[in-house]
C-alpha cells in the first residue's frame, strides 16, 4: 500500500513533511517506519491491523495535520477510521435561487475544509456549522467502491462499478476540476457551476437531477448540466473519462455515535490509488511583514565632520 503526503484540494505529493507510522495493538503503539515526505508516496507492505500515521513536523509554511487511523484487512483492503465534521452554507438569491454549498473537515482541523456532494436527495443536508444539531453529528469516511456505492444510494440509475464511474466522470469535468472548460464556455461562477455538478450527481444516484425540464438556475447552467450527463453533445463537448488514480471517498453520517438515516451520504474525490493513506495539509495564512525597526539615536548615521582642509577658514 502507498502512505501519501498532499495539500488540501491539491494534486501531487508535499514535501518535507516528517511522518511516523504506528501499529496499534491492545491499546499500544509500536513505531514500524519514520520518514520525510518527498516527491512520490511512500510503498509498504502491511500485515492486516490497525495503523496510525502521525505527522511530526508539518513543512515549512503548512499547518500539521491530524493523526490518520487506517485498518489493513486480510484482503489486503483499506479502511480509512477518520472521523469529519460536516455543514452546509446556504446562499439563497431568491426563493427558487439558492445554493447549498457543503464542507467537510477532519474533526478538529476546520480550516482543512474540502469540497463534498451529497447523495439520497430526500434525506437532510448536513446543518450549519454553529448548530446545536452539528455538535453531535459525524462522518465515518470509506473509499466508496462500486458496491459500497450502490448500497447507499437510493434510486440509482446505473448499478455497482458503472455508477461509480459515472459520478467521478461528472465530477472530473464538473466543479471543481472542469476538465473540457464548460464554466469558461458557458460563463458560470463557482456557486453555478457547483449546482449544475451537483444536479448531474443526483441524475445518476436518485434518479433525480432536474424533473419535467424545469432548472432554478440560467438557461446556461442547463446547458452545463445536460452535458455532465451525457445529453445532446456537440464534437467540442466530449466529455473526458476520469483517470484510474481518482478516488471516490463516502461519507456516512453517525449522531450519537450511531448510524443515521436521518442525513444524507456525502462523497469527494482523491487523486490517489485506492489503497493509499493520506495526510493533508493546510497553507498557513502569509505573515504581514513587520515594518523595520527605527535604529536607535546611537546607532544612527551622523553626518561626517568636514577635514581640517575643508573647514571654513575664517
Amino acid at each position: 500500500m502507498k502512505l501519501s503526503k498532499t495539500e488540501v484540494n491539491k494534486m501531487g505529493e508535499l514535501s518535507g513533511a516528517k511522518l511516523k507510522l504506528f501499529k496499534v495493538e491492545d491499546g499500544k503503539e509500536t513505531e514500524v517506519k519514520n520518514w520525510e515526505s518527498g516527491n512520490s508516496p511512500l510503498e509498504l507492505s502491511l500485515e492486516p491491523g490497525t495503523y496510525k500515521m502521525v505527522e511530526e513536523e508539518a513543512p515549512k509554511g503548512y499547518k500539521a495535520s491530524e493523526p490518520v487511523e487506517f485498518t489493513v484487512k486480510e484482503d489486503n483492503s483499506v479502511n480509512i477510521d477518520s472521523v469529519f465534521k460536516a455543514y452546509t452554507n446556504q446562499i439563497i438569491k431568491s426563493s427558487i435561487d439558492r445554493y447549498d454549498l457543503i464542507y467537510v473537515y477532519p474533526k478538529g482541523d476546520s480550516n482543512n475544509k474540502t469540497v463534498v456532494y451529497c447523495f439520497n436527495a430526500k434525506k437532510q443536508l448536513p446543518p450549519k456549522e454553529d448548530s446545536v444539531i452539528n455538535k453531535k453529528l459525524e462522518y465515518f469516511a470509506e473509499y466508496g467502491t462500486g458496491k459500497l456505492f450502490e448500497e447507499k444510494a437510493s434510486r440509482e440509475v446505473l448499478k455497482g462499478e458503472d455508477l461509480k464511474e459515472a459520478v467521478l466522470k461528472v465530477i472530473y469535468n464538473g466543479y471543481p476540476h472542469n476538465k473540457v472548460g464548460l464554466q469558461e464556455k458557458y460563463g458560470l461562477s463557482d456557486n453555478e457551476f457547483r449546482r449544475a455538478t451537483q444536479q448531474a450527481i443526483w441524475y445518476f444516484t436518485d434518479s433525480g437531477g432536474v424533473v419535467n425540464n424545469r432548472y432554478e438556475g440560467s438557461l446556461n447552467e442547463k446547458r452545463a448540466y445536460e452535458i455532465l450527463i451525457g445529453k445532446g453533445l456537440d464534437i467540442d463537448e466530449s466529455l473526458k473519462k476520469a483517470p484510474s488514480n481518482m478516488t471516490l471517498y463516502l461519507y456516512t453520517p453517525y449522531e450519537n455515535k450511531s448510524k443515521s438515516e436521518y442525513y444524507q451520504n456525502l462523497l469527494s474525490t482523491r487523486f490517489i490509488d485506492p489503497v493509499t493513506v493520506i495526510l493533508e495539509n493546510t497553507k498557513l495564512q502569509d505573515q504581514t511583514n513587520p515594518k523595520p525597526e527605527e535604529p536607535k539615536d546611537s546607532e544612527k548615521e551622523k553626518p561626517e565632520e568636514p577635514k581640517d582642509s575643508e573647514k571654513e577658514k575664517p
